[in-house]
């Protein structure tokens, strides 16, 4: 396991008026040697879900071969490349998971007379999993190297200085 650095940069973000809180933002190392800065249960079943997902394209690409071989790899590198840069704890997993599943939306959107309820589920499993990580404690901190700060000018248990 890595060691948390000796100096630690801690930079603030703006106070939320609504909830009091602020990101502080922190070094990558510091996020990744943090005990918070693991992949959880909940994430290894992300990057899992991603792996399920290219494999069962590929079956689904092998039976029907309606697509070109271009077109296939794509749609069975990106799931995988998802998986791979989530499982790394690299910062752009979650931008990717984010962008592909607005893209799942709008395609689902554009094939609203036909019925896929398989397609329906992935967008709706895609959504949950692009909301957990924008806005998921654990994940911001792995991905996005802040956490949040619930810590007003009155101090630490509510009492005014």
């Amino acid at each position: 396991m890595a060691r948390i650095p000796e100096e630690g940069v801690f930079t603030q973000g703006k106070i939320d008026a609504s909830t009091g809180a602020r990101w502080i933002y922190v070094t990558p190392q510091m996020a990744r040697a943090h005990p918070k800065g693991r992949l959880s249960l909940g994430l290894w079943l992300i990057v899992t879900y991603f792996i399920a997902v290219a494999a069962l394209r590929i079956i689904e690409l092998a039976q029907y071969e309606a697509l070109p071989v271009g077109a296939a790899a794509v749609l069975v590198a990106i799931p995988l490349l998802c998986a791979l840069l989530l499982a790394l704890r690299a910062p752009w997993g979650a931008v990717l998971v984010i962008i592909l599943s607005v893209l799942s939306v709008v395609g689902s959107l554009s094939r609203m007379g036909g019925a896929d309820p398989i397609g329906l589920i992935n967008t709706l499993v895609l959504i949950a999993v692009a909301v957990y990580l924008h806005e998921g404690d654990r994940p911001n901190l792995i991905y996005r190297h802040r956490y949040r700060s619930y810590k007003s000018k009155e101090g630490a248990d509510g009492a005014a200085k």
